[in-house]
């Protein structure tokens, strides 16, 4: 199991990049109000706690610079393997990179700066979910999509275009 890190890390305010890999996280303290000045988040091999895609979001919504997002099989699924659905939104966010085995129920909304989106589906390329997802993205000027497969690591598909 990961190593918790303390709720400390949430008073943080002056944060304006923060990587953390295979770690876990706590729950939010009580009147979390985000981390204002964060420009990159990246997160891999991260776990959240019970609820954590309610977590994970309350942290996007309180980083209104954000420009930078990756997400690097974080595990926010808590006891529920799809809990419920969460928004990936950010009034700045220009980069998006996403890794994971599983299809968490993601929406993407209010991205209007959106420039770059990297996308690795995983087992979930034939979802109708993740299509309705990816069409989230029509005005990205590049975009990458790899289908890799855990057991065996093989990049069956890759696509870059200039939108």
């Amino acid at each position: 199991s990961p190593f918790i890190l303390h709720s400390s890390l949430f008073l943080c305010a002056q944060l304006t990049h923060l990587k953390l890999h295979q770690c876990g996280l706590p729950s939010l303290p009580v009147g979390f109000t985000g981390f204002p000045m964060l420009k990159v988040l990246k997160l891999g091999l991260v776990d959240f706690p019970e609820n954590g895609e309610s977590q994970l979001e309350a942290i996007l919504v309180g980083s209104p610079l954000l420009e930078t997002l990756n997400l690097h099989f974080v595990d926010v699924r808590g006891n529920d393997a799809y809990s419920n659905a969460w928004v990936i939104r950010g009034a700045n966010l220009r980069s998006l990179t996403i890794s994971s085995d599983f299809d968490y129920d993601w929406q993407v909304k209010e991205l209007p700066c959106i420039d770059e989106v990297a996308i690795d589906v995983g087992n979930y390329v034939s979802n109708i979910k993740f299509r309705g997802f990816l069409a989230s993205f029509a005005q990205v000027r590049k975009l990458s999509l790899c289908a890799c497969y855990t057991s065996v690591i093989f990049c069956s598909y890759h696509k870059k275009c200039q939108l």
